[in-house]
């Protein structure tokens, strides 16, 4: 396994890493122990949750697994609180995800998605005295844009502040939150980044274009289906199975491999329901059609 810094941090990650998604929302909990002692086998040494995955219950299930398993030492955790954001929720929300995972501190605590109240000088300073009391290492942001990641920036560089580490996009045939534009921008500040959804949700396996099950994510967060079921998922579905017929390589490893073996991105999460999804990742890692047909 490769391990790289996530940006300016000391946090040396693996190059696949685990999305921990599902864990108490689409599969219980010895199902999701199986999948992170099988994800600390490989090398995957970076474990990203949420607050809003499952209500806490991602949380409460990754911080029952370090306990029984001894393996905080082991990996870094990253975790997100939801906007709109203020002073009082964020500490609140910090301390009750080290509550659900039995702990005392964050490796990366991450803005969920960009909202106009990041832009406060109160809500920077609360996420800075996370930092300074110890319940946070590194401050990261997750779902913003390049205009919106440069805002961001220099409103902490102007308040003297710590700079975020690391930018989480969702990134992937179908959508391509991590551009050429961000993934530049990151290099010059010295920002990871780190991409989700390799697959789009499932998307990209092709198993949707028909009919969506009704345990399908597609139906547990329908938000998502207006991101894909669109002409421009369609088109990069098409371009997908194209290029499967062309190489008879698996959609899924193509669609695996495109993001994996892209050398400007620091890490990439993957996670799903059974053990055999990350093996996916691993074989996918191993295909070198885009190392030179990238050009999707």
């Amino acid at each position: 396994m490769e391990y790289r810094n996530l940006g300016h941090s000391d946090l040396k990650v693996s190059r696949i890493s685990l999305g921990c998604v599902t864990f108490g929302r689409e599969i219980n909990q010895q199902e999701s122990y199986a999948i992170m002692d099988y994800a600390l086998e490989k090398g995957m040494n970076y474990f990203d949750t949420a607050e809003a995955y499952g209500e806490g219950a991602s949380e409460l299930v990754i911080g029952s697994w370090m306990k029984e398993r001894n393996t905080r030492p082991k990996i870094y955790l990253g975790t997100k609180i939801l906007p709109p954001y203020s002073p009082d929720k964020i500490i609140k929300s910090c301390e009750n995800s080290l509550e659900r995972m039995q702990i005392s501190e964050i490796d990366l605590y991450q803005l969920h998605a960009f909202h106009e109240t990041a832009l406060r000088p109160d809500v920077l300073y609360a996420f800075n005295k996370l930092i300074k009391d110890g319940k946070i290492r590194h401050l990261g942001i997750s779902n913003f844009s390049p205009d919106q990641l440069r805002d961001f920036l220099k409103l902490q560089r102007d308040l003297g502040l710590n700079q975020i580490c690391s930018l989480q996009n969702n990134h992937n045939l179908a959508i391509q939150n991590l551009n050429t534009e961000a993934l530049d921008f990151c290099r010059q500040k010295g920002i990871g980044s780190i991409s989700f959804s390799p697959l789009g949700a499932g998307f990209l396996t092709g198993k949707y274009k028909n009919s969506i099950p009704k345990d399908a994510r597609f139906n547990l967060q329908p938000g998502h289906q207006d991101l894909y079921f669109n002409q421009d998922g369609a088109m990069a579905l098409e371009k997908l199975e194209a290029a499967a017929l062309e190489t008879n390589i698996s959609m899924v490893e193509l669609a695996l491999a495109w993001v994996l073996n892209n050398p400007e991105i620091t890490t990439t999460l993957v996670g799903g329901r059974r053990i055999s999804h990350i093996d996916q990742a691993f074989t996918a890692k191993n295909v070198a059609y885009w190392k030179s047909n990238s050009s999707l």
